[in-house]
Parts: structure tokens; C-alpha cells; sequence
């Protein structure tokens, strides 16, 4: 009864539809969640470093939040997905934005090493 319920609605019941599609479409569709997950993982990482910039919090602090607001927990949406709907199809987003979210954040742990490794080589060279 309850699968029927969730079955209704209209983008849970197109993402329990993934199997039945012809390859060329699911790779689209896996191609714009991609994007999808990468725009959204940068978009919180800078928006939680930007925020806490302005509230005057330190950098090591604002690196922090920034990550932490950026890499979310995509194991619990898996554990709600697989073990309280059974239902796989649901899943698959959130395994992908499970791995794609280090790209942004990897990425910003580079940027932010760098950044602080500036200030030192600057005062080395005067």
C-alpha cells in the first residue's frame, strides 16, 4: 500500500522508471544529475565560506563551514531511499552525489591551501 502511495507522485514514480529506459536517455539523465550535483556541491561550499566570512569568523573557521555546508551526508539519503522505501531507483542520485561531491570539495581544499600558502611565500621573497 505504501509503495502505491509513493508510486503516485510524479518524480519519485519517473525515478522507479530508470530500468525500463533506453540507455541513450539514462545517460542523459545521469549526465545532467552530474552537473547537477557538481554546480550544487560548489554552490554550498562557497555560500558556507562566503557566510561565515562575513560574519568575521576566522579563515580556518570559514574553510571549515564551507566544507561542511558543501559535503553533505549522502549515506543517510541511500539508508532512506533503500531501507525505509525499498525502493533502489531512488537511490541513485544520492550514491552519485556521495562521489561526485569531492570534486568541489577537493578542489577547494586545493584553492584554500594555496591561498594560505601566499601570505608565506610573499614575505619570504621581501
Amino acid at each position: 500500500m505504501a509503495r502505491s502511495k509513493w508510486r503516485s507522485k510524479g518524480a519519485i514514480s519517473n525515478a522507479g522508471n530508470n530500468a525500463h529506459q533506453p540507455s541513450g536517455q539514462l545517460s542523459k539523465k545521469c549526465s545532467i544529475n552530474a552537473v547537477s550535483i557538481l554546480l550544487l556541491s560548489s554552490v554550498a561550499i562557497l555560500s558556507g565560506y562566503v557566510i561565515a566570512r562575513k560574519a568575521g569568523l576566522n579563515e580556518q573557521t570559514q574553510r571549515t563551514i564551507g566544507l561542511e555546508v558543501g559535503v553533505q551526508n549522502a549515506g543517510a539519503a541511500m539508508m532512506v531511499a533503500l531501507a525505509i522505501m525499498q525502493q533502489p531507483a531512488l537511490a541513485v542520485v544520492p550514491l552519485m552525489y556521495g562521489i561526485l561531491m569531492n570534486v568541489p570539495a577537493f578542489a577547494f581544499v586545493y584553492w584554500s591551501q594555496r591561498q594560505s600558502e601566499q601570505p608565506a611565500l610573499q614575505g619570504q621573497s621581501q
